[in-house]
């Protein structure tokens, strides 16, 4: 995932990275592209999200830290 790109994002957060999910976002990629409009696909299979910590070095960094 790019910090600098500023088209739509389809995120996807199954466990299955190239389930029926998966499937679907491709084709909504597909028709998104042939529309002219640039999109992004980020999967959050396997990756370890962990809640805010108010730590506040987003404010500093522009990036959860």
């Amino acid at each position: 995932m790019r910090r600098d790109y500023e088209g739509p994002w389809i995120i996807g957060k199954r466990p299955r990275r190239d389930g029926n999910t998966a499937a679907l976002i491709r084709v909504i990629l597909q028709r998104t592209a042939d529309a002219g409009i640039p999109s992004e696909f980020v999967s959050l299979a396997g990756k370890k999200i962990l809640p805010c910590t108010g730590c506040e070095l987003c404010k500093e960094k522009k990036w959860c830290a």
